[in-house]
């Protein structure tokens, strides 16, 4: 066979083997909120604030290290300056001043000088600021993993909701089909009106619209959540709500945790503790402050552009010494300052009192709400419980003759909505869960935090 045939052939086996597609990734609510602590791009932002603030505080302790700088200047004296000496240095106390133009046309100067903070108060207190700055990021960031979860979850038992929904709604299509056929199979025998094929029918595309809505709802909020989390919209994602179905979310709790276990708590404290560093920078600016410095330099001047030329000679300098600064009078700048400062302070151990009055308040209204919810799904599984066990004898009796067929489509609409009810109450009773975990501070321990 000749060597074109075999490629081509190659060329057409490869071109007709199946394409593997990408493999779909199933995710229940904890694999949810991990795949979005490490893509959500929210996250990622707060990450990098996180980040810009490790530059600052690089930045400060750069200030405290030696400073070394070399400079370089050239002149050309187009005229050269003039100096005037006195007429005594001829001899003759009365002799006028004497004006002498000195120096070359040509000047250059190379220096390097280096400086050592030795002792400042207030870099020591800016050094402790920025490292404190550092947990309140981190205060931030975890303030932010929070905010996600949360919206995460929320959405994740909406599609709970809405799917079981939508599963009672194909539930009422069975049945409906069912009761079409039976009373289609009645109209042709005799025992029932074309009208009563028309009802149902009626019922069947309303019922048949409810799931349409109920998908295009699945499937909004379903790449919403894939948004959220951080991944492709186009990805093949299947949500898994074995897991949150019944079972409640977190092993239940009513105790109120201790408050310093709260991210806003510790937010605000370590605010607070900045306000009170900021305080003592502000009045360690009436302590000196102790530089050392050190220089060496090089000059030349020429009568013509030759600084290159070995033949006339660099003139070198060299100085070290210290420099110390010692605060006067600065006009009670520093004192409006340091008031200012310590009524910011003040406000936020106000606020620290109604963020601990808050958690309170949450606390008590979602034990409270909880507790509804919980009573508001038992009247509702038992109403969804009685209405089927009514639509099922109704069925019984419709078949048998005894029940009209607008008792019948009256009693399957009431399931229906009974159904919805219960899906709903169930969704209501999660969300409750939600918001008494949020309430108690513990809503890392969702994604296994």
């Amino acid at each position: 066979m000749k060597r074109g045939n075999i490629i081509f052939l190659l060329i057409m086996t490869l071109a007709t083997l199946p394409r593997q597609k990408a493999q779909a990734q199933k995710m229940d609510l904890k694999g949810c909120l991990e795949y979005a602590l490490k893509n959500s791009r929210s996250l990622k932002k707060a990450k990098l604030d996180f980040d810009k603030n490790e530059g600052k505080l690089k930045e400060v302790l750069a200030s405290g290290l030696p400073q070394i700088n070399i400079e370089g200047d050239y002149k050309q004296h187009l005229k050269l300056p003039t100096t005037i000496l006195p007429g005594a240095l001829t001899g003759n106390p009365d002799a006028d001043d004497i004006s002498v133009q000195m120096g070359k046309e040509y000047n250059a100067t190379a220096t390097a000088k280096a400086t050592q903070l030795l002792y400042s108060q207030s870099f020591l207190y800016a050094v402790k600021a920025a490292k404190e700055s550092r947990e309140l990021y981190a205060l931030m960031l975890d303030r932010a993993e929070e905010d996600i979860i949360f919206d995460i979850s929320t959405q994740f038992l909406k599609i709970g909701q809405l799917t079981e929904q939508k599963e009672f709604v194909d539930q009422s299509l069975k049945t409906l089909n069912e009761s079409r056929r039976s009373t289609a199979l009645r109209y042709e025998q005799g025992f029932a009106k074309s009208t009563d094929v028309k009802r149902i029918d009626v019922n069947l595309g309303r019922t048949v619209a409810k799931g349409k809505d109920l998908e295009r709802e699945i499937s909004r909020m379903h790449n919403l959540v894939k948004f959220m989390i951080g991944m492709p919209i186009d990805a093949d994602l299947t949500l898994d709500f074995s897991a949150t179905k019944d079972a409640p979310l977190l092993v239940s709790d009513a105790q109120l945790p201790a408050f310093s276990g709260f991210t806003n708590i510790k937010t605000l404290r370590t605010q607070e503790n900045l306000y009170g560093i900021k305080i003592k920078e502000i009045n360690s600016g009436y302590m000196p402050t102790l530089s050392a410095y050190a220089s060496a330099g090089w000059q030349a001047q020429r009568d013509e552009f030759n600084f290159t030329s070995g033949s006339e000679p660099w003139f070198g300098m060299a100085t070290v010494g210290l420099s110390l600064k010692i605060p006067v009078f600065d006009g009670f700048e520093k004192k409006a300052r340091v008031t200012q400062a310590k009524l910011e302070r003040d406000e936020v151990s106000l606020d620290i009192l109604d963020a601990q009055e808050n958690i309170r308040l949450e606390h008590k209204n979602a034990l409270d709400g909880l507790s509804i919810a919980k009573d508001q799904k038992a009247n509702a599984y038992a109403n969804m419980n009685l209405a089927e066990e009514v639509y099922g004898q109704t069925r019984i009796e419709y078949r048998q003759g005894l029940t009209p067929l607008t008792e019948l489509l009256q009693t399957e609409t009431d399931w229906r909505e009974a159904s919805m009810e219960f899906a709903k109450q169930n969704f209501q009773t999660r969300i409750a869960e939600l918001q008494l975990i949020k309430a108690q501070g513990r809503l890392k321990e969702l994604s296994g935090k």
